[in-house]
């Protein structure tokens, strides 16, 4: 009998890094210029990840620009952004393919 776990990890922030901040508020308390989101999905032995990168700005206003999927990226090039490594718990081989593409339709919109 085979066992399989459906498990999703979800990793939020905002960027705060040199030339990555939008301002400050009271306290020096630094604005990100950039929100990102990183998603791993787990199926047993299968993954599937993506990457959204988005600026911090009102965006409701502009049809274009609330489309969430105008802002996906792979897992890599949102660790080039972001300097973060996100999955490096995963074992090598599976990291470094699951990290490489993304594919929109894998995902329900």
């Amino acid at each position: 009998m085979s066992r399989s776990t459906d498990t999703l990890y979800v990793v939020k922030g905002g960027t705060i890094g040199e030339g990555m901040i939008k301002g400050y508020i009271k306290n020096e308390i630094a604005i990100p210029k950039y929100f990102f989101m990183a998603v791993l999905f787990r199926s047993g032995d299968n993954y599937k990840a993506i990457g959204f990168y988005m600026p911090h700005e009102n965006l409701k206003d502009d049809p274009d620009k609330k489309d969430p999927k105008k802002y996906l990226m792979s897992i890599d090039a949102l660790e080039q952004e972001t300097g973060i490594d996100f999955f490096h718990n995963l074992p090598d081989n599976i990291e470094n393919t699951v990290e490489a593409t993304y594919n929109v339709n894998d995902w329900q919109w």
